[in-house]
This record gives structure tokens, sequence and C-alpha cells, in this order.
């Protein structure tokens, strides 16, 4: 499927290319935080080893088409796996110490600047010089769970948009 990805877009691209429409239409596809190998600290982050072949040729096609590079980010996934050492604040963009990433100095008050950040040191880690404009496509928080599902709440859900919302309007 990888393989076929690279091949449809371009394939798109051209079609919409004889239409006139790419300078309407960007050509694109959204993608996980799994393709990185981690995500934090966001300076240490790469693309999984077994992706880069797919990635970097995707990173030219975006670069040559003026296209973003689509992340779907999603702290909460983050707190679900450990909830016990991953601050609800931190990932709520409420009040909290933050972290910070000893190898730029760079502190984080939330979890999804990390994450995009992350997926930056990633793109530059292909070896990929030209810059990609990140986005994030999907984002969000449950507003409910199975009981495994720490956090997944109404309540969180509205703090967790509601924040964001502020955050972007800033």
């Amino acid at each position: 499927m990888l393989r076929s990805l690279l091949l449809a877009t371009q394939s798109l691209h051209s079609t919409l290319a004889a239409c006139n429409l790419t300078s309407r239409v960007a050509v694109t596809t959204a993608h996980s935080l799994a393709v990185l190998s981690s995500s934090f600290p966001p300076s240490s982050t790469a693309f999984r080893r077994e992706l880069l072949p797919y990635m970097t040729p995707l990173l030219a096609f975006l670069t040559k088409t003026n296209s973003p590079f689509l992340i779907n980010a999603y702290p909460y996934f983050a707190y679900k796996g450990d909830p016990d050492h991953v601050d609800l604040n931190y990932v709520l963009f409420e009040a909290n110490a933050g972290v910070s990433d000893l190898a730029t100095g760079l502190h984080y008050d939330n979890m999804l600047h990390v994450q995009v950040d992350a997926v930056r040191a990633a793109i530059c880690k292909a070896n990929y010089g030209k810059p990609v404009e990140i986005r994030v496509s999907e984002t969000g928080w449950p507003s409910q769970g199975d009981d495994d599902e720490a956090g997944a709440m109404p309540e969180n859900a509205a703090r967790y948009n509601g924040n964001l919302m502020r955050l972007h309007h800033q």
C-alpha cells in the first residue's frame, strides 16, 4: 500500500494539473504519529526506519507541489498510555510545569507542540533540506470511553477543544 501512495498522489496531481486546478487543490496525505520512531524529546525524533524509503519521495513530492505534510496529532493517546506520568494539564493546554528538550533548550507547555516539533525534526532528519509546511489535520479528545481509557469524558473533551481554540486564536 505504501508503494502505491506516492503513485496515487502523483496521478491525482497530474489530473488536477490537466484541469488547471493545482493552484486551488493541494494533494497530500494525513499521517498518524505512528510514522515516528518516538516523539520525545522532539529533537531526537526520526521517521521509523522501515518507512523512510516511502517518506523521502513523498516529502519531495510535497515540496515540489507546495503541499503540506498533514499529521493527526492526539495528545490524548499519550495520556491514556501513561496517566500516572503524563500531566493531564499538559495535554489539555492548561497551566503546568511543562517539559524541556535538553538538546535544543526549547520548553513546551503542551504536548501538541511537542508532537508538531517531533514531526519537524523527523522531516529534517530525513535529510530533506527544503521546507515542508506541517499542518495538524486532525486532533481532539474523546468524550467517552471504556473503563481503561483514562480521562475520556465530556469535561476533558470540552477543556481540550476550548483551550485548543483559544491557543489557535492567540
